[in-house]
């Protein structure tokens, strides 16, 4: 499973799901539907899932190899554990838990940077 961890709330992360305002309330939407991101397949390997920048920010990735990258608006960030993303004035990190059994669903602290 993939989370957005912000603000203390775990949002799940598949491949359908749209983020709105009341998620990010920091973003400005485009439209009136109030979505200002949506998870879909990589555009070159639908093997991966990224995060779509559907809002009129800028956001900021931090990936978990330490490189820094703009997000501008249409832009996409992958969707590995670690990656920090600032949305201005809120920041979020991509949890990854195994469904597999006897695995821990929790993510271990160090992980959870907001």
């Amino acid at each position: 499973d993939i989370w957005l961890l912000i603000a203390g709330h775990r949002l799940s992360l598949t491949e359908t799901t749209h983020l709105t305002v009341r998620d990010i309330p920091c973003l400005t939407a485009p439209a009136s539907d109030g979505i200002v991101a949506e998870v879909r397949e990589h555009p070159d390997d639908p093997s991966l899932l990224v995060l779509r920048n559907l809002s009129q920010n800028v956001w900021e990735a931090v990936l978990p190899d330490g490189a820094v990258r703009t997000i501008p608006p249409a832009g996409t960030v992958r969707l590995v554990a670690g990656t920090r993303i600032v949305f201005g004035t809120q920041a979020a990190v991509i949890l990854v838990t195994s469904t597999e059994i006897g695995a821990n669903p929790r993510a271990h602290v160090e992980e959870e940077w907001c």
